[in-house]
């Protein structure tokens, strides 16, 4: 979030950050929030939740012996540049990262067809337990 200069982000868990109020996730914060947007909007949360479309997710994780870099491993980042490729223009993201706590690498993939974040997920997974994996 500082990074990209955002004021607000949310995780999976549902911890929801207002940077302009905390730096943390705070439910009570969130509530207020989203009380505050009802009044100045004067809609009730049944017709400002018709705003947002949740796109399916999929996180895949990847037992591995080393933590090589990816850019080491053969053709890895290049199968997680054709699948943002695909997902990005409607929207969806691709994030790969090593596990900071385990010997894992995780995938995360979202869009919009479920279809497809499960043939990204299977390429690029395979790709790395064929490398990496333990």
């Amino acid at each position: 979030m500082l990074r990209g200069g955002f004021n607000f982000g949310g995780e999976q868990s549902g911890h929801l950050i207002f940077r302009d109020h905390s730096t943390t996730g705070d439910g009570l914060v969130a509530a207020l929030q989203v009380l505050s947007t009802m009044k100045s909007k004067q809609v009730p949360l049944s017709k400002l939740a018709k705003c947002w479309t949740r796109f399916p997710q999929l996180v895949t994780n990847v037992k591995v012996r080393e933590k090589t870099p990816f850019d080491k491993l053969d053709g890895i980042l290049k199968l997680v540049e054709q699948a943002e490729a695909e997902v990005q223009p409607a929207g969806g993201r691709v994030l790969l990262r090593y596990s900071g706590t385990e010997p894992k690498a995780r995938l995360l993939i979202e869009g919009r067809d479920q279809a497809v974040l499960d043939r990204w997920s299977n390429q690029i997974c395979d790709a790395i337990k064929r490398q990496v994996g333990s």
